[in-house]
C-alpha cells in the first residue's frame, strides 16, 4: 500500500492515473461508497478473520477488565473492545481500503503488519481528540459560568438537565466531528497526528454531509443490537438471548458494522485528495 497524500505534500506528478487510486471513487454517491464497503468483506475475506481477531481478545480479556475499578463512563469490559476496534481495526480497515482502492497485491498478512505500524500515531491522535472534546467542556463552563455572573436573568439552572447537555454535549460533539477523520487521514496519507487533525478539520468541512452519515451510522450500528433484543423478548423469544451468544453475535456484528464505516470515511479522504 502506497500512502496517498494531497498534491501539495506529494513528489511528482499527481494525476489520477499516476496515483494508481480507483477514478470511479468520485463518481460515487454516498450510498455508493457505503455498498462499496460492504463488498469489502467479499473481496477481502482475510478481513473477518481481523474482526475475529479483536471480538477473541476482547473476551479474553474481559475478565480482567471488569476486574479493574470501574473509573470509565462505560464498564470497562466495554472500554477494552472499544480501544481494540478504534485502534487495531480501525488500521486494518484503513489500509485494506487504501489497498483495495490501488489494485494492490499485498498480502493480508503483510498489509496487517504493515498497518500496526500506525497504533502510536493513531492512538496519539486520540487522545488528543478526547483532550480537545474535554478542553472544549471546560472552556463551555468558564464562559457559561461568567454569563451566569453577570447577566441578571441567567441562573444556575442552565446546567441542569437538557440546557445542559444541549450546550457541553454541543461542543464536544463539534470537536469530534471536525477530528473524525483524522485517524483515516494518518493512516492513508501517511501523515503525523498534527498534520492529520489539521487536514481533518478542513476535509469535514468540505465533505460534511459525507462524515455526517458515517457518525449516524456508528449511532444506528451502536443501537441496533439493543432493538433487536427487545423486538425478541417481546415477541417471546427470551430464551434466544443467552448472554455469551448474544454478547459475540452484538461484538461481531459491531466490528462488521465498524469496518464499513471506516472504510467510507477513507473514501471520503481520498475523494478530497483526487478532487483537488
Amino acid at each position: 500500500m502506497e500512502p496517498i497524500r494531497r498534491a501539495e505534500d506529494t513528489d511528482g506528478c499527481t494525476c489520477l492515473r499516476c496515483r494508481t487510486v480507483d477514478s470511479a471513487l468520485r463518481r460515487r454517491s454516498v450510498a455508493g461508497d457505503v455498498l462499496w464497503a460492504v463488498n469489502l468483506f467479499q473481496r477481502s475475506p482475510p478481513v473477518l478473520l481481523v474482526v475475529l481477531l479483536v471480538v477473541g481478545l476482547s473476551f479474553v480479556l474481559w475478565p480482567v477488565a471488569e476486574s479493574l475499578p470501574q473509573t470509565w463512563p462505560v464498564e470497562t469490559g466495554v472500554a477494552v473492545y472499544i480501544v481494540l476496534s478504534a485502534t487495531v481495526l480501525r488500521t486494518y480497515a484503513v489500509s485494506l481500503t487504501t489497498a483495495s482502492l490501488q489494485d494492490s497485491t499485498q498480502s493480508a498478512r503483510s498489509l496487517f503488519v504493515t498497518s500496526q505500524r500506525h497504533l502510536p500515531a493513531v492512538v496519539v491522535i486520540l487522545l488528543a481528540v478526547l483532550g480537545a472534546a474535554g478542553g472544549a467542556i471546560l472552556i463551555g463552563s468558564i464562559l457559561s459560568w461568567g454569563v451566569v455572573v453577570t447577566v441578571p436573568f441567567v441562573t444556575e439552572q442552565i446546567y441542569d438537565g437538557f440546557s445542559a447537555t444541549l450546550l457541553f454535549g454541543s461542543l464536544s460533539a463539534l470537536v469530534v466531528f471536525k477530528f473524525w477523520l483524522a485517524p483515516e487521514i494518518c493512516i492513508a496519507g501517511n501523515y503525523r497526528p498534527v498534520a492529520a487533525l489539521r487536514l481533518s478539520w478542513s476535509v469535514t468541512s468540505l465533505y460534511w454531509v459525507r462524515v455526517l452519515v458515517v457518525i449516524v451510522g456508528f449511532a444506528v450500528t451502536v443501537y441496533l443490537p439493543e432493538l433487536g433484543g427487545q423486538a425478541i423478548a417481546a415477541a417471546g423469544g427470551e430464551w434466544l438471548l443467552w448472554s455469551p451468544l448474544t454478547g459475540a453475535v452484538q461484538l461481531v456484528f459491531y466490528s462488521v458494522g465498524y469496518v464499513v464505516l471506516f472504510a467510507v470515511g477513507t473514501q471520503i479522504y481520498l475523494r478530497s485528495v483526487l478532487d483537488q
